[in-house]
């Protein structure tokens, strides 16, 4: 899945996410066929991959994860684990390290630290922070976190949106049409997803 697009106050990190969920949990594709309006079979898999592109580029836009997620952050430091735009919080909030000369990590002690969600951002604050292997590893810092929308409870604005899009590519199949004027991403699908975009 595409990295989400954070706002610049806060501090750059590495992210991945793992998930159990598919996208066709949050937006089966009997629903965008209906919203399509085919009623023949002939072209599922290009709907789901389309369905799947779309709600991935709503992750993106807004920076939240529409499915439920294992989210990893990996930094060099405490500080770049301090503030992160996760928008959901769904489960515990675990912190590991590499000490010096150290191939594995250690666990920071839940004692050590506070974590809290307020609004859509997790807030991380240290009463103790050891020292770290290497200021300069990428990965010296790691905190795993459950975040993210569950699928099944994804708001209708962006089930719409999604739909949308894949209505639009369902019709456009090619970058450039000849004689068509050449516009940006359907205004609308921009209206319905900016109450959820992290600021």
């Amino acid at each position: 899945m595409p990295t989400p697009v954070f706002s610049k106050k806060y501090t750059m990190f590495q992210i991945a996410t793992s998930t159990t969920e598919r996208y066709s949990d949050a937006l089966p594709t009997s629903e965008v066929k209906e919203f399509l309006r085919v009623d023949n079979t002939d072209e599922d898999t290009l709907i789901g991959v389309l369905r799947d592109a779309a709600l991935q580029h709503c992750e993106a836009h807004t920076g939240r994860y529409f499915r439920s997620n294992a989210i990893v952050v990996k930094a060099p430091d405490w500080n770049d684990v301090r503030r992160l735009p996760i928008g959901a919080l769904t489960g515990t909030v675990t912190i590991s390290y590499f000490k010096e000369n150290a191939s594995t990590t250690t666990t920071l002690p839940n004692t050590e630290y506070t974590s809290n969600l307020l609004g859509d951002v997790l807030h991380v604050t240290y009463r103790n922070s050891p020292p770290v292997a290497d200021p300069y590893r990428f990965d010296a810092v790691n905190l795993t976190a459950i975040g993210g929308t569950a699928a099944a409870a994804i708001p209708e604005n962006v089930k719409i949106a999604a739909m949308m899009l894949v209505g639009h590519w369902f019709e456009n199949r090619y970058a450039v049409h000849i004689g068509s004027s050449i516009t940006e991403m359907p205004l609308a699908v921009t209206a319905l997803l900016a109450q959820y975009r992290l600021q």
